[in-house]
């Protein structure tokens, strides 16, 4: 019996221990996520039972993990794209922050300026700050003849100072920002005729629906294809920044056009479009302090009609405004830039010869009250009149006072009138003026 047991259970160890060791081995494999492999279903009995039942289970955990590494590889590739796309937002932000201070910025410093001038130097440099990667004009519109002149601009410019109409432009017709990409369909502006190849950007600058001037953004030619393709979306993210220049720049002009009417309206004789006395005074002080530190000499001219009160009564008030006016464009026509003539009041005029010495003082009284009795002719109601006019001169040297040489010339003026008028009379009796002949 026990001869036969021995045979039999070698047998069954046999045919047991190969299919355990395989099953072992794969088992091993298996739990290093080796999932390839299979037992081969040949053992017959209850041992391919088992094979199956783990070829079964190998493949559910093989197509568990092939899901869970494809739901794996599709949330990193969604927490990348968030995180580009969150990063975007972050750039983005930072760059509006930045804008917007170098907005606050720019406001501040606009509107502070005193002349329109002031105001075109500053946006050159902010333009440039502001639109990188770009070239463009500021335009303003002039009402005198309708057209828009470039005023300035920034980057490598290709512009003209050529002005052109308001209609030449789709944007000054809408009345909002018109944006030119390349390759679409869209119609060009007549004044970009030359840049058809460019992304072009113009904005209007409105205020109350009065016309001011234009903005216009163009992207350069020279730039590199790759870099001129990033600027289409660069264009579109700019042009409500761009819109928000426009209408800082607009009010700062009209304000800067309002102060300047202000100004001038109080300086200005509104009759002879000469500065009026209040001119005078403020120049006068500004004058003493440039001789004194410049180390130079001014001439002062008072000047007066010769008989106005007669013209006034004999031809009407009306006749001697228009005298006043064409003695008023005389001094405008016949005096230096850098002179300064006023209506100091009622019929007297006062012109300061600025660097003028005694003898440039005297030569210039005298020739123009010789030219005011020669060529002055005042047309009024198909009658022409001539007038003659009498010079006080003095002249004021570095350190003296500019309101005594004032009065000295104020005093000359009345010796001249008193000695028989149309004539020049010099503060003192050392340095006189030559007699003036009467014609």
């Amino acid at each position: 019996m026990l001869i036969l047991l021995i045979p039999i259970t070698w047998q069954i160890s046999s045919r047991l221990a190969k299919p355990l060791q395989e099953m072992i081995n794969l088992f091993e494999t298996g739990a290093r996520s080796g999932f390839t492999n299979r037992l081969d279903v040949k053992w017959g009995g209850e041992m391919d039972e088992v094979a199956k039942n783990y070829n079964n289970f190998i493949g559910t955990l093989d197509t568990t993990r092939q899901q869970l590494e494809k739901s794996h590889d599709e949330l990193e590739k969604r927490v990348e794209e968030r995180t580009l796309e969150l990063s975007s937002w972050i750039q983005e932000l930072e760059q509006r922050n930045s804008e917007d201070a170098l907005l606050r910025k720019m406001s501040e410093i606009i509107q502070v300026c005193n002349t329109t001038k002031e105001i075109y130097e500053v946006m050159k440099r902010y333009f440039g700050l502001f639109f990188p990667d770009t070239t463009g004009c500021l335009h303003i519109y002039e009402k005198e003849n309708q057209h828009l002149k470039p005023v300035t601009s920034w980057g490598e410019s290709p512009y003209q100072n050529t002005p052109f109409l308001s209609e030449e432009c789709w944007a000054l017709r809408k009345g909002k920002p018109y944006r030119v990409q390349t390759g679409q369909t869209s119609f060009l502006c007549s004044h970009l005729e030359g840049f058809s190849g460019n992304e072009s950007l113009c904005v209007p600058l409105i205020v109350r629906e009065e016309m001011l001037g234009l903005l216009h953004i163009l992207v350069s030619q020279k730039a590199p294809h790759s870099l001129r393709t990033a600027h289409q979306s660069v264009l579109e993210s700019k042009q409500s920044l761009a819109t928000i220049i426009a209408e800082h720049l607009a009010l700062a002009i009209v304000n800067i056009k309002l102060r300047e009417n202000l100004r001038r309206q109080s300086i200005i004789d509104p009759l002879t479009g000469l500065y009026n006395r209040r001119f005078l005074n403020e120049s006068l002080k500004q004058e003493a302090f440039s001789m004194k530190r410049y180390n130079y000499s001014i001439g002062i001219l008072m000047i007066d009609v010769d008989h106005f009160k007669k013209i006034n009564d004999t031809c009407g008030h009306e006749c001697g405004d228009a005298v006043l006016r064409g003695l008023g464009q005389f001094f405008k026509d016949n005096t230096r830039g850098n002179d300064i003539a006023c209506r100091y009041g009622g019929e007297e005029f006062v012109l300061i010869l600025s660097k003028a010495g005694q003898e440039q003082t005297l030569i210039k009284a005298e020739n123009l009250c010789l030219s005011v009795r020669k060529n002055l002719k005042i047309s009024w109601q198909d009658t022409t009149h001539r007038i003659t006019v009498s010079v006080g001169a003095s002249f004021c040297s570095p350190g003296q006072s500019l309101e005594k040489s004032l009065n000295r010339a104020d005093n000359a003026l009345y010796i001249a009138k008193t000695q028989g008028r149309d004539q020049v009379a010099w503060e003192n009796d050392l340095l006189k003026a030559p007699e003036s002949k009467n014609q």
